[in-house]
């Protein structure tokens, strides 16, 4: 999700949030992606970012947060030392997805989501990844900006939503999770040299991202939930 950017259509994935990012946090240690290490990301060499480096070790230390070395801050939280197969110890595999956002006038994308999730062995490919809450999003943002653009944050979110009806005809979508995470904002800048406030060329930012493990149902529906003219605990 992307804000600020003139000239471009987001359809259902735009806002328009100004600074968001939240304060007082520092950058947290690298982390392990439960089931297997994301590759590391290479920057043009007329950029100077660097590039995130996740440990070999599937028991590393807490917590888990996602950043890159040019201190992009994105979430920090802590949670329990705990490994995806010690809780589901089937084989697993690594798969990578891709979601690119294009206009009408241009054939490359030029915005890019690439989600990267760890799943039992299968021969056919989700259409979508498959995360879990003994798990984390792990992935990154690019940009292709063949001109400068005006860009305020760079913004992930994750949303849950519960299927309410009896049959198609009659469902609804109830949402139950809402999860934002900023993964670039304009204070941050260009680490390579000195801001202007706008981005071109080329970018890539990396994420880690803790799937939530909770959700408050009090907040999403009062009393029980119905599905169509029958009621359901």
């Amino acid at each position: 999700m992307f804000s600020g950017r003139k000239g471009s259509h987001l359809s259902s994935q735009s806002t328009s949030s100004g600074r968001d990012r939240s304060s007082g946090l520092n950058p947290p240690r690298y982390s392990t992606l439960f089931g297997s290490p994301i590759p590391e990301e290479t920057r043009p060499p007329s950029k100077s970012r660097g590039h995130q480096t996740i440990p070999d070790d599937p028991q590393s230390p807490t917590p888990v947060g996602c950043t890159t070395t040019s201190g992009f801050l994105a979430h920090e939280v802590s949670r329990p030392n705990s490994s995806f197969s010690d809780v589901h110890p089937k084989v697993i595999s690594s798969r990578d997805y891709t979601f690119g956002i294009q206009n009408a006038s241009q054939i490359a994308p030029w915005a890019t989501l690439r989600l990267h999730s760890s799943e039992p062995l299968s021969n056919r490919k989700p259409k979508h990844p498959r995360f879990t809450n003994m798990t984390s999003i792990a992935g990154k943002v690019e940009l292709s900006l063949p001109s400068a653009q005006t860009i305020r944050s760079i913004k992930l979110v994750l949303k849950g939503t519960m299927a309410a009806g009896a049959s198609v005809e009659m469902a609804g979508s109830v949402p139950f999770l809402s999860h934002s995470f900023i993964i670039w904002d304009r204070t941050l800048g260009d680490p390579g040299r000195k801001f202007n406030g706008k981005l071109d060329g080329s970018w890539s930012f990396p994420f880690l991202i803790p799937f939530p493990r909770s959700v408050d149902l009090s907040k999403w529906h009062q009393g029980k939930p119905k599905f169509g003219n029958r009621e359901s605990v």
